[in-house]
């Protein structure tokens, strides 16, 4: 999905089980992909909300929009430098300050 959404490739999601349908829903809520319910899985249905999707210019908008704040963010590279800072915080306190 991420790799998706960075190279603007726009979505069809067929949700089943667990939170995959309210995860589908967030999804669609962005403007980047639509999702069809599991009792609509048919091949005329899909392939009509397909080529809607596609063609949508908002869709593209916000494919756009948001491959563009995840490049800005590169939110991977932040967390990662996040959880490294923590780990050597916590290993020097325990250095330091050992138990005792």
């Amino acid at each position: 999905m991420i790799r998706a959404l960075l190279s603007r490739i726009p979505q069809i999601i067929l949700p089943f089980g667990a939170d995959r349908p309210e995860n589908a829903a967030r999804i669609q809520s962005l403007g980047v992909a639509a999702h069809i319910r599991p009792t609509d899985w048919e091949a005329h249905h899909v392939g009509r909300i397909l080529l809607a999707t596609i063609n949508s210019s908002t869709t593209r908008s916000a494919l756009a929009t948001i491959s563009q704040r995840m490049r800005d963010r590169n939110e991977l590279e932040k967390s990662c430098s996040a959880i490294e800072e923590l780990t050597r915080r916590s290993v020097w306190r325990r250095s330091s300050h050992p138990p005792s």
